[in-house]
């Protein structure tokens, strides 16, 4: 599966690059098990409409979430933040031993932070969550984590003490 989306995002990165009267370099793309995450920034309604459109007209792809904004060029500093809250978030979760990070990817942008990726229980998505939630500068957290089947429930729902 790793495979087909490492392939499913690369091919959708090419076409959004090469797409002819739009420019499309301040998207991103993420995909995990067949969900393609589309964040960042375009200059058109008429660019996000387009990108989704290409997310969906490739191969292995069965959902989209296109949280693409639109929005004028926001500069460096806008970037940079972005950039720090994700690296911020990365080191909390590796230092975690409860979180198994290699499964989550992140994106940052406009202080709006999207987490994707297989967590392995609910305690694990909670942290995870929880983690990115109390990064300075953080605004919103999304989360497009899945739960395998038979995932365990949270000690919380358990009557564990917290």
């Amino acid at each position: 599966r790793a495979i087909d989306d490492a392939t499913a995002s690369q091919e959708i990165k090419l076409k959004l690059l090469n797409r002819d009267g739009m420019d499309m370099r301040a998207v991103d793309v993420e995909v995990a098990e067949g969900l393609v995450l589309l964040s960042g920034r375009v200059l058109t309604p008429e660019e996000r409409v387009e990108a989704e459109r290409i997310a969906w007209n490739v191969d292995r792809v069965s959902a989209v979430s296109n949280e693409i904004v639109v929005s004028g060029p926001d500069g460096l500093r806008r970037n940079l933040q972005d950039e720090w809250i994700t690296a911020r978030l990365r080191a909390r979760l590796i230092a975690d031993r409860g979180v198994q990070s290699i499964n989550y990817n992140i994106e940052t942008h406009n202080g709006v932070v999207y987490l994707m990726g297989v967590a392995q229980g609910r305690d694990e998505l909670e942290a995870a969550t929880r983690h990115a939630s109390t990064v300075p500068g953080v605004s919103r957290v999304v989360s497009y984590v899945r739960l395998p089947q038979g995932a365990p429930e949270s000690r919380m729902a358990q009557g564990a003490t917290p």
